[in-house]
């Protein structure tokens, strides 16, 4: 497990690799790690699945390890992906 000293320096690497893959190599690529804050430190966990029910299972067990290990925050990152939500109606409110 990969050690973190600055939470918003890992944000940035994170976000840098994935502009690289969309933008330059054109490839969809999904970011998805576990910071896990203790009071030794911070780490990281990459989380590799391929659908809702491995993610639920990965995030899990990193929960369970960053429990064991006395952890007082644990952060998850995810590349969001768009997705047509069909047809929508407003309901009212200020634009509605």
């Amino acid at each position: 497990m990969p050690i973190v000293d600055d939470v918003q320096e890992l944000a940035l690497k994170l976000w840098e690799i994935e502009k690289r893959h969309l933008l330059e190599e054109k490839q969809e690529y999904s970011c998805a790690v576990g910071v896990v804050v203790t009071p030794e430190g911070q780490y990281y966990e990459e989380a590799n699945f391929d659908n809702e029910t491995e993610k639920d299972a990965v995030y899990e067990a990193i929960a369970e390890r960053a429990k064991a290990k006395n952890a007082t925050a644990v952060i998850t990152i995810n590349t969001g992906r768009e997705k047509d939500a069909g047809n929508w109606i407003s309901i009212g409110g200020a634009n509605g």
